[in-house]
């Protein structure tokens, strides 16, 4: 194999302006959008609806939620256990009119991906809302009687997240995020005293793009022609099944265009003290980790295929493919659970099942809307008294395109 080397400019010697210009953007605008039909949200008043209209172009990934939480409680302190997210069920995302998004258990799926980020980036995350008081731990700074405190949090969602700008005057309807507050009161707090809290002066902080009205004019002739405008994210499935015995298998009938992890969690609901949004079970339950305790296994099925080939059979492999899946192997990030929650009440099992994923390339994962069906088979998970369940937490690649007063979404 042959290969030729040629001299280049030292960046010392180059003096031109480094990447490119982008005089067409015109202005930056630093928003807010208030919720619709109320501003004040608790037990009683659970769902907020933002409607996102406007004549520039939408910067999603700068969006935050914003809300003042009011400790009701004149005697007790108010203390979470999670971010301000964890205290929604479910958030569903309409792009004109149609469904584009719908994340259920969202605060078991918030305190998943909060775990999977850097130590670092989880602290740094945490001055946005209640300040992580335990480094990488759950403690977090408390509400005093009768105080408030005003939160921010990005929402989990892969249309939250998307690098892409949104022409929010093309969307039909505009562009609408729609989140439940969990009817679990304590949900997202300790409840050693019973949580007693309302939210208000709800809110979206975003910023909104204003281009050049020629470049402008371009999009929306485009979309007036008949043609669309295409945005690939990654959203995700997330389904209960409850647990009868030690070792089970769980059939997942669904059928994905392209399917990028699987993640599963174990939950001991038999238990009073287990918090569903924080304990993640391990079969090894805090014990000394040996041969003895260490002995539960992992694999996912689809169709004829298997990841991985054998069963995953320690703990050290299960630490390996959640790695593998949350893309930090290389070594370019880490996760920040420790390894003594791990083997606690933080553990994570996990399968990657793109070839390429974290390499640069997109629709590498699998599909299965072939009919292959998907099937998970644990053996001596230590649960199966009554009230014991898992979650299991569904990656996929998820592209909708965006039409004149329509969207067409593809899973």
């Amino acid at each position: 194999m042959s290969s030729t080397v040629e001299d280049g400019l030292l960046e010392s010697l180059n003096f031109r302006p480094s990447g490119n210009s982008a005089q067409y953007v015109l202005e930056t605008r630093k928003v807010r959008f208030f919720a619709e039909a109320s501003d004040r949200f608790g037990p009683n008043s659970r769902v907020i609806r933002f409607r996102l209209v406007d004549q520039g172009f939408w910067e999603a990934a700068s969006s935050r939620i914003q809300f003042t939480l009011n400790n009701k409680d004149a005697s007790n302190a108010l203390v979470p256990i999670s971010g301000p997210c964890g205290m929604f069920s479910r958030i569903r995302v309409f792009v004109a009119g149609i469904q584009v998004e719908n994340l259920d258990y969202v605060g078991e799926i918030c305190t998943l991906t909060d775990r999977l980020k850097s130590a670092d980036r989880r602290q740094n995350d945490s001055v946005e809302h209640h300040l992580l008081t335990s480094g990488t731990g759950d403690a977090y700074m408390s509400i005093p009687a009768g105080g408030s405190r005003k939160v921010l949090f990005q929402l989990p969602c892969g249309t939250t997240m998307m690098e892409k700008w949104v022409p929010l005057a093309l969307v039909s309807g505009g562009f609408v995020v729609e989140l439940e507050l969990n009817a679990d009161t304590g949900a997202a707090f300790d409840t050693t005293n019973t949580p007693n809290w309302d939210i208000t002066d709800v809110s979206m902080l975003t910023s909104i793009h204003t281009i050049d009205s020629s470049l402008a004019n371009s999009y929306a002739k485009h979309i007036l022609s008949g043609n669309s405008i295409s945005y690939h994210t990654k959203s995700m499935v997330t389904t209960r099944h409850l647990i009868t015995d030690s070792t089970f298998t769980i059939p997942v009938v669904r059928g994905f265009s392209r399917i990028a992890q699987v993640y599963l969690t174990l939950h001991k609901g038999s238990s009073a003290s287990e918090k569903p949004i924080l304990d993640f079970y391990s079969p090894v339950n805090n014990q000394n980790l040996n041969t003895t305790t260490d002995v539960a296994t992992y694999q996912l099925t689809i169709g004829s295929r298997r990841w991985p080939e054998r069963p995953s059979d320690s703990v050290g492999e299960q630490w390996l493919r959640l790695r593998e899946a949350a893309g930090v192997m290389y070594g370019e990030s880490e996760i920040s659970i420790t390894p003594t929650d791990f083997l606690n009440r933080k553990a994570v099992i996990a399968w990657d099942l793109e070839k390429v994923g974290h390499q640069g390339a997109s629709h590498s994962g699998i599909s299965t809307k072939n009919g292959d069906l998907m099937q998970i088979d644990v053996k001596n998970s230590g649960l199966g008294a009554a009230g014991d369940y898992c979650l299991v937490y569904i990656v996929y690649e998820l592209l909708f395109s965006l039409r004149d007063g329509a969207v067409d979404v593809f899973d």
